[in-house]
C-alpha cells in the first residue's frame, strides 16, 4: 500500500502525476490563455517538433539575428564567469539573462524569434512561456557522473522544451545532450512501472539500468554549430549531458514552457490578446512574470 510520502511522490514527480496537476490548471483556468492562438502556428511551416522523437534540430533561417545573439553572449557571459550550485557543482556554470534588460537585446530578439516560438507553440500547444534564459557552459571536467550527467526526466512541464544554440560547436568531443526519443523512454517507463519500480523524475539512472529495458541504439547526440537550434522535450525524452570529455560546452538556453506549468502561478500572468503575435504573448509573460518575482527568475 502507497503511504503519505510514497503517494506524495506518485503525484509530484511522475508523468501520470505531472499531467494530472497540467491538466487541472487548464481546468481551472480555460479562458485566461485563449486556444484560437494556434492559428498562428501555421501546421504547414517548418521546423516541426515530432511528438514520437520530443527533439529537433535544424538551421535557424535568419542567420543575422542568431549571429548577434552569440557574438553579444559571448562578449557578455564569458566562460570565465557564472556560477554552479549544489548538485550541479563542477558540471554546470550558469549565467542569467533578463531578457528586459535591453543591454541583452541581441539575446531578447532570439528568445522571442517566431523561428522558435511557432514550433515550440505547436508542440506545447499553448503560447510559450519563457521560463528562463541563460548562458551555460559545461567544463566536463567531473570523472565521477553525477546528477544530470545520469540519465533523467525534467518535471517542470508535461510539455516542455529547452532550446540550445550554440556559441561554440557542440560535438562528440564536447558531452553534447544525449537523449532517448519519447517513445523509446516510455517503453522505459512501462518496463520500470513493470518491474514494480516507480519512475520518478527526481530519480537518476545508471546507462546499466536504463539499457536493461531499451536498446542502446536509440540514443542520440544532438550536436549542432554556430548557428543551429537544438530542441528537446526534457520531460518525455529520457537524457544527460555534460559527461566528460575533451572540450568544455558553452551555449545559449532558453527554456520554454505552457501557462499550466506547476512553474508558474496563474497571477503571475497577464490576460493574453488573441490578436497579438506570438511573439508580443511571450514578452508579455515575461514581463509580467518577472515583475511578480522577488527574487527573479529561476536559474536552473
Amino acid at each position: 500500500m502507497v503511504g503519505p510520502s510514497g503517494l506524495f511522490t506518485l503525484l509530484r514527480y511522475t508523468h501520470a502525476g505531472i499531467g494530472l496537476a497540467h491538466g487541472l490548471r487548464r481546468l481551472l483556468c480555460p479562458n485566461r490563455f485563449p486556444s484560437e492562438f494556434a492559428a498562428q502556428a501555421d501546421p504547414g511551416s517548418r521546423p516541426a517538433i515530432d511528438p514520437k522523437l520530443g527533439y529537433l534540430g535544424y538551421r535557424f533561417l535568419d542567420g543575422a539575428a542568431v549571429s548577434a545573439a552569440i557574438e553579444y553572449a559571448a562578449a557578455a557571459f564569458p566562460k570565465s564567469q557564472g556560477y554552479s550550485r549544489g548538485s550541479k557543482a563542477g558540471v554546470l556554470n550558469v549565467q542569467n539573462v533578463d531578457i528586459d534588460d535591453p543591454r541583452h537585446r541581441a539575446i531578447r530578439e532570439l528568445a522571442l524569434h517566431e523561428e522558435i516560438l511557432m514550433p515550440v507553440a505547436r508542440y506545447l500547444m499553448a503560447p510559450p512561456v519563457l521560463l528562463s534564459a541563460m548562458v551555460w557552459n559545461s567544463p566536463n571536467e567531473t570523472q565521477e557522473l553525477k546528477a544530470s550527467q545520469l540519465f533523467h526526466f525534467d518535471r517542470e512541464d508535461v510539455r516542455q522544451i529547452k532550446c540550445f544554440v550554440p556559441i561554440e560547436p557542440i560535438d562528440g568531443d564536447t558531452g553534447a545532450l544525449c537523449v532517448l526519443d519519447a517513445v523509446t523512454s516510455k517503453t522505459f517507463v512501462r518496463k520500470t512501472w513493470a518491474r514494480g519500480r516507480l519512475p520518478t523524475s527526481k530519480k537518476r539512472y545508471s546507462d546499466e539500468e536504463v539499457y536493461r529495458a531499451v536498446s542502446p541504439d536509440k540514443l542520440r547526440s544532438l550536436t549542432g554549430d554556430a548557428g543551429d537550434i537544438l530542441m528537446v522535450d526534457t520531460t518525455s525524452c529520457l537524457h544527460y549531458g555534460s559527461r566528460p570529455a575533451k572540450r568544455g560546452k558553452y551555449h545559449l538556453t532558453m527554456h520554454y514552457v505552457s501557462p499550466h506549468s506547476q512553474r508558474v502561478r496563474a497571477q503571475e500572468l497577464p490576460a493574453l490578446d488573441v490578436r497579438a503575435s506570438l511573439s508580443e504573448m511571450t514578452a508579455a509573460m515575461y514581463r509580467a512574470r518577472n515583475a511578480a518575482s522577488q527574487t527573479g527568475l529561476e536559474a536552473y
